[in-house]
């Protein structure tokens, strides 16, 4: 959001929008932000009764869940790299 008043220009990256644009696509981002989260937790839980069982059955590494999860956050932060 640049400017104010009348003047106000609303930017989502490089390309000037409506008003209602902006704010549908903030909408979104919130929503998608909210489910995210909630994934988030749900993924945390299934993690934690993955340990668990291999806790149990004497299988302590090895959780693919937690490791699925490594490798992704490995390729995530690589596409904020400079090449």
């Amino acid at each position: 959001i640049l400017g104010s008043g009348e003047n106000t220009k609303y930017y989502l990256n490089d390309r000037e929008v409506t008003v209602d644009v902006f704010l549908h696509q903030k909408k979104v981002w919130e929503e998608l932000s909210v489910k995210t989260t909630e994934q988030g937790i749900y993924l945390k839980a299934v993690e934690k009764r993955i340990d668990r069982l291999l806790k149990h059955y004497k299988m302590d590494e090895g959780n693919p869940l937690r490791e699925n999860k490594e490798r992704l956050y490995e390729g995530f932060g690589k596409t904020f790299t400079k090449k």
